[in-house]
């Protein structure tokens, strides 16, 4: 019984098209990519054109049942291909992630931009006015004014930094097509 239980595991059909294991790999890298850019919310639908399933099914020529038939037929082969092709996207992620990491290093201000995603304005703070030295603020009027342009001077380069990200992201998407 165990003999014909497995015999028939391994006498699982290849699907037409069969897409071969990398192939199948990086189409499971670029789906992910594309998963994980949607559901961040990390482009504006007027700056980017939308990325959907279908230009990744077109990008490796083919058509969403060769995917889903190849998918299954992966999974079902109960060897752990499938588990160690998901693997090895992630630790692929992960090589990426730490590129970008590099390229764009964790500052304060990102940080700061990445918990306030909802706003680029903060209001000052009573520390944050205390930090500037007496010598170059007369009044708080002047202490004041000085926060808010020292402020925006920070908001600015934030900015900068975050949209210097995105472009990265983008351009990497974009690659995929």
């Amino acid at each position: 019984m165990a003999a014909l239980l497995c015999s028939c595991q391994q006498d699982k059909a290849k699907p037409n098209p069969f897409i071969e294991e990398s192939k199948m790999e990086d189409i499971l890298y670029d789906v992910t990519l594309l998963y994980g850019a949607q559901n961040t919310n990390s482009f504006a639908i007027d700056t980017v054109k939308s990325i959907q399933m279908s230009d990744i099914f077109k990008k490796y020529d083919i058509d969403s049942l060769a995917f889903v038939e190849n998918s299954r037929y992966y999974i079902a082969l109960k060897k752990g291909v499938y588990f160690d092709m998901q693997m090895r996207v992630m630790n692929r992620l992960k090589k990426e992630q730490e590129k970008l990491e590099k390229d764009f290093p964790q500052t304060d201000e990102r940080i700061d931009l990445l918990k306030k995603s909802d706003s680029l304005v903060e209001k000052p703070t009573i520390e944050e006015a205390e930090l500037q030295p007496i010598s170059t603020v007369d009044t708080n009027a002047d202490k004041l004014e000085l926060l808010k342009k020292n402020k925006q001077a920070k908001q600015k380069t934030s900015v900068e930094k975050k949209e210097k990200f995105q472009l990265a992201n983008k351009k990497k998407i974009l690659e995929l097509l």
